[in-house]
């Protein structure tokens, strides 16, 4: 029974649903996306204004995909609770994805900027040079730098301390790995190759976000990756043998 009123029902609850539908909705924004031409700021100002209310959808979506990603992270750094193999990997890959998460805000807030920028049609010329410096700004690089290290560097690194935690088996895990390989080497080849990659993505973090649901909240409570695959039988509390004699 659903008991969102308590605080680990309600985490328990709210870090299963994210881990599914976190990656769905990612998956959505990339098949709204209609790849507008980078690179070159009157192309691609070009691009946007053929398919605006398409990049808008999009660009919502990916804002949206960022919060819910937020507690599917958290939810698998409490996978990582106590002491044992993978914990350190795993949450050096869990810090470096929330990073990658800022990154992708702010990257998102630019294409909220070109998209105004496009939406009046023509483009006056001081606003074209500002979003040519802007473009090419060492802030943007490092933005980007932030958004696609925190995703193809710390989202692997996670999935690979959750495996040696035992947390999560190495098929999931893999498929985080191939999606990483889809995404940096397919993608400029074809669209459906980008969305076939995300679709791997949903397929391993939305497993994760099922067993998570599937948890009790006792095994959510307890500390440590084991509570994920079994419940331990209670332990009756000790008393003092004075407590006990009286």
């Amino acid at each position: 029974m659903l008991k969102i009123w308590e605080a680990n029902d309600f985490r328990r609850t709210l870090a299963g649903s994210s881990l599914i539908a976190a990656p769905l909705v990612l998956l959505a924004a990339e098949s709204l996306d209609p790849n507008t031409p980078q690179g070159d700021l009157g192309r691609t100002l070009a691009g946007i204004a053929d398919h605006p209310e398409r990049l808008l959808a999009a660009n919502l979506l990916n804002v949206l995909a960022i919060v819910l990603f937020v507690p599917a992270a958290l939810g698998l750094l409490h996978l990582l609770r106590g002491p044992g193999r993978g914990t350190v990997l795993g949450h050096v890959g869990g810090g470096l994805f929330l990073v990658g998460l800022l990154g992708f805000m702010g990257y998102s807030a630019f294409n909220f900027v070109l998209l105004e920028m496009a939406s009046g049609g023509a483009v006056p010329a001081e606003v074209f040079e500002f979003g040519e410096r802007l473009g090419s700004s060492t802030g943007l690089g490092i933005v980007l730098l932030m958004w696609l290290g925190g995703f193809f560097l710390g989202l692997p690194t996670l999935a690979a301390g959750l495996y040696r935690a035992g947390v999560v088996p190495v098929w999931t895990a893999s498929l985080v790995g191939l999606w990483v390989a889809v995404e940096l080497t397919l993608v400029q080849f074809s669209k459906l190759a980008e969305i076939s990659g995300f679709v791997l993505l949903l397929v391993a973090l939305g497993y994760v976000g099922l067993k998570v649901l599937r948890m009790s909240d006792e095994q959510w409570a307890r500390t440590g990756p084991r509570a994920y695959r079994e419940i331990a039988p209670p332990v009756e509390p000790r008393h003092w043998a004075g407590n006990a004699a009286s």
